[in-house]
C-alpha cells in the first residue's frame, strides 16, 4: 500500500467525522479559553503578591483544562481507531482516573512555577520605568 492510498483510505475514513470534530475541538477550546480568562481575572498589579495570585489561579486553571484536554484527546483516538465517538468523550478525564491526569499536572506546573520564581522575584524588585 503507498503512502497516497493510506491518506486516502484515512480521508475516507474520518470524512463523516469531520464536522462533529469541528465542533468538538471547537467547544473544547471555548471551555479551555474560558477557564483561561476566569483564572486570570482577579490579577492586578506587577509585584510580587500579584504573580503569587496569577500562580495560583493558573495552577487551578491548568488543573482543569488537562482534563478536558485529555477528553479531547480520547476523542480523537476514538475516532481513529474506528470505535464509535460520543459527544460524552471530551469529558472522558473527569470520569476514568482524573486523579493520574491531576498528579503529571501538578507536577508539569510545578516545574513552571519553579522556573518562573526567579523572574518573579527579578520583576518584584526592579521596577520598570515609565520612559
Amino acid at each position: 500500500m503507498t503512502i497516497k492510498e493510506m491518506k486516502g483510505n484515512a480521508k475516507e475514513n474520518l470524512l463523516p467525522y469531520l464536522g462533529f470534530s469541528v465542533v468538538i475541538t471547537l467547544f473544547a477550546t471555548l471551555m479551555k479559553n474560558a477557564i483561561s480568562l476566569i483564572a486570570a481575572l482577579p490579577v492586578s498589579g506587577t509585584g510580587f503578591m500579584a504573580f503569587i495570585t496569577y500562580e495560583i489561579a493558573f495552577f487551578i486553571s491548568s488543573l482543569l483544562i488537562a482534563v478536558i484536554q485529555t477528553g479531547l484527546s480520547k476523542y480523537f483516538l476514538t475516532m481513529a481507531t474506528d470505535k464509535a465517538v460520543r459527544p460524552l468523550d471530551i469529558f472522558y478525564g473527569f470520569t476514568h482516573k482524573p486523579d493520574k491526569i491531576l498528579l503529571v499536572t501538578l507536577v508539569v506546573t510545578l516545574i513552571r512555577a519553579i522556573c518562573m520564581t526567579p523572574y518573579a522575584i527579578c520583576a518584584s524588585l526592579i521596577p520598570l520605568s515609565d520612559d
